[in-house]
């Protein structure tokens, strides 16, 4: 995925801008810090669906509503983000944050799972985790461990998972994969058992089934028995579906509130439209320029509609939330009910001297010569499909196995080149001790040498990343200088972020200081900041780019 065009608007101060990029390398540059750099990168990410954790707090995230315009192979789109609302390619109406997340995978082509932390479960991935690689944030990546405690929304996966795992399938080398598939044969190999078993009971039963197959015998006793226990079950049953719509009516009740305030929004914005429509048509009626009160009117409607769709939306995930509990209990209801209506049934038939004895003898007439060689012949080919199917996954598992190997092999080979290498560049940090794949924790006493270890672990998979990754995503750099380094260093970080990241042909976004473009041997797309990075003139016409939020 390529990034082409970013478009921010703040539909509370009046304010927007657009930003061109390179789809190689780009660098976002001031004269000074504090000048909007960060908030700009960070935007980008939050944009593409990472929980930014920490925003400066001039930037005020909830007055803004961000598009990017994206190319991805052959294919162009664009993604639009407010809150936790988006819309994407002017088709699928609002999605969630679940819904985008599947929309951005599928886009991909990827199918990444994650075990979640109470349950182990393996779920599809946020766009938080999906991006994590691709990210390195200037307040939050620089502690602790690398890529550890760096976006939000990554708590809800087992921690052992992250990173560890989303390099694992990023590189091709995930066992889950594997493990998915064997799980798969073994399920095959199951119901391959049960087939075989059921066969042996039919051999074995075959000449007595056949020949005495309406031979039965009837319990009056039990069956009277039987009435009590249908009934005991419909109470059982009855008080299940009791506190079920226990728990129902306060969610209903919840949720037709909701839908009266959105339809009460829908009206207010119905009225602020025709009082926007009305001040325009006086204009044009008189020919005469807006009066001041007359502007001044139709810029607090233009700002009452944006806050009311923010409210509105607001009010449509709390919807949406309301609706799957709701659904939920009634997945849960529904067929206790039929349960529940189908026991009285049965009891009442029995009490009916619809007895035991005339339902036994009546199924036993329908059973026939022609019914246990279906059955018989259900059973062989059961047994067919699931050979087929075992010996296929055997292979698959055989060529991801082969798949794995050789891939895991050529990238930790690479790494401990690339850790070596390191060593050389920094003597102070001892790169080759650190394993791929193992993120445990930086514990240095030095500040300077933990930027570094922190600066060269980045580096490292950074390298491995543009090289092996299978995902196409934008990599964003933000500064890398988290304590006082002497020139020399200092140097040989720039020096190796151009060799690494802006010599690269993947699309990057890197921030620098502009007295550090001197540094660099080659020239790139700068994108020069100045302060403030939105504009006020710009607001009318890019507030357009976002009609399809107003027209919902």
């Amino acid at each position: 995925m390529i990034i082409e065009k970013f478009i921010i608007i703040d539909y509370k101060d009046k304010e927007a801008n657009e930003f061109a990029f390179s789809e190689n390398a780009n660098i976002i540059t001031a004269e000074k810090n504090t000048q909007g750099k960060s908030c700009l990168l960070k935007s980008l990410f939050y944009a593409m669906g990472m929980g930014i954790k920490k925003f400066k707090p001039e930037w005020h995230i909830d007055s803004k509503i961000f598009k990017i315009y994206y190319k991805h192979k052959d294919e162009y789109g664009y993604i639009i983000r407010q809150g936790d609302n988006f819309w994407v390619n002017n088709k699928n109406g609002r999605l969630n944050i679940k819904e985008y997340s599947q929309w951005l995978a599928n886009t991909l082509k990827i199918n990444m799972k994650l075990p979640m932390v109470k349950t182990l479960v393996y779920e599809p991935v946020y766009p938080s985790a999906l991006i994590l690689p691709y990210y390195i944030d200037q307040d939050t990546s620089w502690s602790k461990s690398i890529y550890k405690d760096v976006v939000l929304e990554l708590g809800r996966y087992d921690s052992s998972a992250i990173p560890k795992k989303i390099f694992e399938y990023i590189f091709n080398i995930s066992n889950d994969a594997i493990q998915e598939k064997e799980d798969e044969l073994r399920l095959a190999k199951d119901e391959k058992t049960k087939a075989e078993n059921q066969k042996k009971a039919l051999d074995e039963l075959k000449t007595n089934f056949i020949k005495n197959s309406t031979v039965l015998s009837f319990d009056e006793d039990k069956a009277k028995e039987d009435i009590k226990k249908y009934l005991s079950y419909a109470r059982t049953i009855q008080t299940k579906i009791t506190n079920l719509q226990i728990k129902l009516f306060p969610k209903e009740k919840s949720l037709d509130e909701n839908k009266l305030k959105v339809a009460e929004l829908n009206e207010l914005l119905k009225t602020n439209e025709e009082t926007y429509k009305s001040i325009s048509k006086r204009c044009e009626y008189c020919h005469s320029e807006l009066t001041r009160e007359q502007s001044l009117s139709r810029f607090k409607l233009e700002n009452d509609k944006f806050e009311i769709i923010a409210m509105k939306n607001d009010l449509l995930i709390k919807i949406e939330k309301l609706e799957k509990e709701i659904q939920k209990i009634l997945d849960e209801k529904i067929p206790l009910e039929e349960h529940y209506t189908e026991l009285l049934k049965i009891a009442n038939k029995k009490q009916q001297e619809y007895t035991l004895a005339e339902y036994i003898d009546e199924k036993a007439k329908k059973i026939n010569n022609d019914n246990y060689y279906q059955t018989e012949n259900n059973v062989i080919l059961k047994i067919s499909q699931q050979e087929d199917i075992i010996n296929d996954l055997k292979k698959i598992i055989n060529a991801l196995k082969k798949e794995e190997k050789e891939n895991r092999d050529l990238i930790t080979n690479e790494y401990k080149d690339l850790t070596a290498s390191f060593s050389m560049k920094f003597p102070d940090v001892d790169f080759n001790r650190r394993a791929f794949l193992n993120f445990s924790q930086i514990t240095d006493n030095s500040g300077a040498t933990d930027n570094q270890e922190f600066f060269g672990l980045y580096m490292i998979y950074t390298h491995l990343l543009f090289n092996h990754s299978i995902i196409e995503l934008p990599f964003g750099l933000d500064s890398t200088l988290k304590d006082e380094l002497d020139d020399y260093n200092i140097n040989k970080f720039y020096k190796i972020i151009e060799e690494i990241v802006l010599s690269n042909h993947k699309q990057s976004f890197v921030i620098m200081l502009k007295n550090k473009l001197s540094l660099l041997k080659n020239t790139y797309n700068v994108i020069e900041l100045t302060k403030p990075i939105l504009s006020k003139q710009k607001f009318e016409k890019l507030k357009q780019e976002f009609s399809i939020i107003s027209e919902e």
